[in-house]
């Protein structure tokens, strides 16, 4: 009996701990990546407000090949809209807040599945002599058991690598294209 009473004042006190913890990181978070693509902004900009053009260079779209998809307004541009739906992607709508012409794009990301949530994603083009820098941001909510589970688990470096391989894709694509 002794062992077992020892035992959940540990484990007590090791979840406390990680409570305690939890509570001392903040409530936002921002993941942000960059690259530089050897093309101007012209060239990369109409992938960026396409979602059609979209699902060609996001990493995203290679984690789930069962996702169901659903395209509304048009083509390309603020009334764009796409929502996804598939086991691992969970359920989801982008939108577009705002767009500058080769310079800027602001996306709502929605979560309705497997938790709720907004994020804001930006993309933003920089041209630097024959080169564009791209910078890739995520922004959102921390809700406190998101905070418990980024103790454990690195999501920075999870999103990040998806951002890196996204404009890895994305850069190949446009240079290639020259």
């Amino acid at each position: 009996m002794k062992i077992v009473k020892k035992i959940l004042i540990v484990l007590a006190i090791a979840i406390g701990g990680i409570l305690a913890v939890a509570v001392t990181r903040p409530n936002t978070y921002t993941v942000e990546r960059s690259l530089k693509i050897n093309a101007a902004p012209e060239k990369i900009f109409p992938y960026l407000i396409s979602w059609k053009k979209g699902l060609e260079w996001s990493a995203w779209e290679k984690t789930d090949k069962d996702v169901v998809r659903k395209f509304t307004g048009s083509e390309s541009g603020l009334d764009a809209v796409y929502e996804f739906e598939g086991e691992k992607s969970g359920h989801g709508k982008l939108s577009f807040k705002s767009i500058v012409p080769n310079e800027q794009v602001k996306i709502d990301l929605m979560f309705y599945k497997p938790m709720q949530g907004s994020n804001d994603v930006t993309y933003s083009l920089k041209q630097e002599g024959n080169e564009t820098v791209m910078k890739y941001q995520m922004t959102g909510p921390a809700p406190f058991t998101a905070r418990i589970i980024w103790l454990f688990a690195d999501m920075d470096k999870f999103m990040g690598d998806k951002f890196n391989e996204s404009m890895q894709s994305l850069k190949a694509i446009v240079e290639e294209k020259k």
